[in-house]
């Protein structure tokens, strides 16, 4: 598979090569985890490698939507937020269900010695784009974006290899899109997508039909899950056309971003 690579001229944009943590916790008790929640995002705003950081839920059930420069500013991080980890998977607060990175493929290695201890799966980065100016601006910004989480078993790489290229084509002259492209491991493919609101996930949705079928066809891969996170109110705006493929809605707890 093909790493992603820096972009031209034409793109004007950041790279695509940022790294996701993607940790998972079920809470147990949420008047103990709620301060422990606030006291991480402090302490992630003194991170100049943040590209943005805050927490999404649904039920008891709990993510943090996280994203850095690069491998080093994810090690930066989880030095910087050390007792926080401690605290919240202290007995009675909240338990770790599942962590993933999202990085480059010579990423893995730098983030991998503080990590795979917490059986951690790391998706490497195959194609993607961003629209931002820079990752990490020098000024705090809201926290209000929206994003798609599906998660794919492919079955057959050479039948959607083509197909993936097409949504990323498709996905570049949507106004609306922040960043948009492909993680993966093994057969697992993961679509790391961001937007401005529930309007340009609706958009995208609308422009890409063709492309979902075609994923999803016979022989191709299969969807095992996807999720959508944002405000509560643009959660409602893409609720009814998601709804029905199994859709988990998170909405946005906290937080903060820093790209432009």
């Amino acid at each position: 598979m093909s790493t992603t690579t820096a972009p031209t001229n034409e793109d004007k944009s950041a790279a695509y090569s940022f790294f996701n943590i993607c940790p998972r916790f079920t809470v147990l008790d949420w008047e103990k985890a709620e301060p422990i929640m606030a006291d991480f995002v402090e302490k992630t705003k003194t991170e100049s490698g943040c590209v943005y950081y805050g927490w999404t839920r649904n039920g008891d059930t709990l993510q943090c939507r996280e994203a850095y420069v690069d491998g080093e500013a994810v090690n930066d991080h989880l030095a910087n937020v050390g007792d926080c980890i401690s605290a919240l998977l202290a007995d009675g607060v909240a338990k770790l269900d599942k962590i993933e990175i999202d990085c480059t493929t010579d990423g893995v290695d730098v983030v991998k010695p503080g990590t795979e201890a917490l059986g951690t799966e790391y998706f490497t980065i195959d194609d993607g784009f961003t629209n931002f100016k820079t990752l990490n601006g020098d000024l705090i910004q809201p926290y209000t974006f929206c994003s798609i989480h599906p998660t794919f078993t492919v079955i057959d790489w050479e039948k959607a290899k083509p197909i993936m290229a097409d949504f990323i084509k498709k996905t570049r002259t949507e106004s609306g899109c922040l960043y948009y492209g492909w993680t993966l491991v093994g057969d697992k493919l993961k679509c790391r997508e961001g937007y401005v609101d529930g309007a340009g996930i609706n958009a995208h949705l609308t422009n890409v039909g063709d492309c979902i079928g075609a994923l999803l066809s016979e022989g191709v891969a299969k969807l095992d899950s996807i999720e959508i996170h944002g405000p509560s109110e643009q959660l409602e705006l893409v609720k009814p056309g998601t709804k029905d493929l199994g859709t988990k809605y998170f909405s946005i707890d906290s937080g903060f971003s820093r790209f432009n």
